[in-house]
């Protein structure tokens, strides 16, 4: 059974890890973050890319446990010695002593399913699978095919694999609806298989605030943590979800530099909303 009860999707930028450092140790041990690498800059070398997502984990979240997902990296992408980018971000991590579950998903490069292997047998924390919302639906039955087959091919059995369920954007989405897709997926669930974690994230947080007044302030509600709980009542003993999102912000979210006509604003959750305090330009 997992000893966490929230697992965070935190951006693998210097101040977002930094924020996760300072949480109180109560509280920290309570969750376990999944970090992803932000897409490579038009401008930054891929090589310099991953050495500096690695040097913020290890300055930040040294001796933590840590799902990583080297998700803003695009198939097919190499480092300077030929090796691929994701393949070579996971060695870079263990060379530096960081406890991490690799993390993983589908309709990226199937390729590197077969290098995986040796990373996560040398790393020996398991694995997580990704499963984004393009894969529930009317694919659910073929997802859990590739996580059985996945599995196979990593060599380890349910209980060293996590599954982490994204789905994404939810603040436009019907609430029922995604309630019945997750249920439909679950279903799917080989007879007797007890996964290590099963993870369910979601966002409900703007990519941007144009839709709120200049200094004013917003409420959006949290729909993920709503759906989550509906549906830990509907499984009620069946299945525990562990709950995700993305705090504050969108999953879509991009490095952007300092732009001098950008509105200065304020974010936090509080209670069932995500309250949003917009100033004017900067």
């Amino acid at each position: 059974m997992p000893t966490f009860a929230y697992v965070p999707v935190v951006k693998g930028k210097a101040n977002d890890l930094k924020a996760v450092s300072q949480i109180s140790a109560p509280s920290q041990a309570l969750f376990q973050p999944l970090v992803e690498i932000v897409p490579v800059p038009a401008d930054v070398d891929v090589d310099d890319h991953i050495e500096k997502f690695s040097h913020h984990l290890a300055k930040h979240l040294s001796g933590k446990n840590l799902f990583v997902d080297f998700y803003g990296l695009l198939p097919g992408q190499t480092l300077q010695s030929g090796i691929d980018a994701t393949i070579g971000g996971f060695q870079l991590l263990r060379s530096k002593g960081l406890l991490v579950v690799p993390t993983y998903g589908f309709d990226r490069d199937d390729a590197l399913w077969t290098p995986l292997r040796a990373e996560v047998k040398k790393n020996g924390r398991g694995f997580c699978f990704r499963v984004d919302i393009d894969d529930l639906d009317d694919k659910s039955e073929e997802t859990w095919g590739a996580i059985i087959e996945n599995s196979a091919e990593l060599n380890l059995v349910p209980n060293e694999i996590d599954v982490f369920i994204d789905l994404r954007y939810v603040g436009d989405s019907n609430t029922e609806k995604l309630k019945n897709l997750v249920l439909d997926f679950l279903s799917f669930i080989p007879s007797g298989n007890q996964y290590r974690s099963i993870i369910l994230s979601g966002s409900s947080a703007l990519k941007h605030v144009g839709s709120i007044p200049q200094d004013s302030i917003g409420e959006i509600e949290r729909k993920e943590l709503r759906l989550w709980m509906e549906l830990q009542l509907d499984l009620l003993d069946v299945h525990k979800l562990i709950y995700s999102d993305y705090g504050v912000v969108h999953p879509d979210f991009s490095i952007v530099g300092p732009n001098k006509n950008s509105n200065a604003k304020i974010r936090h959750t509080t209670s069932g909303k995500i309250r949003i305090y917009r100033g004017h330009r900067l």
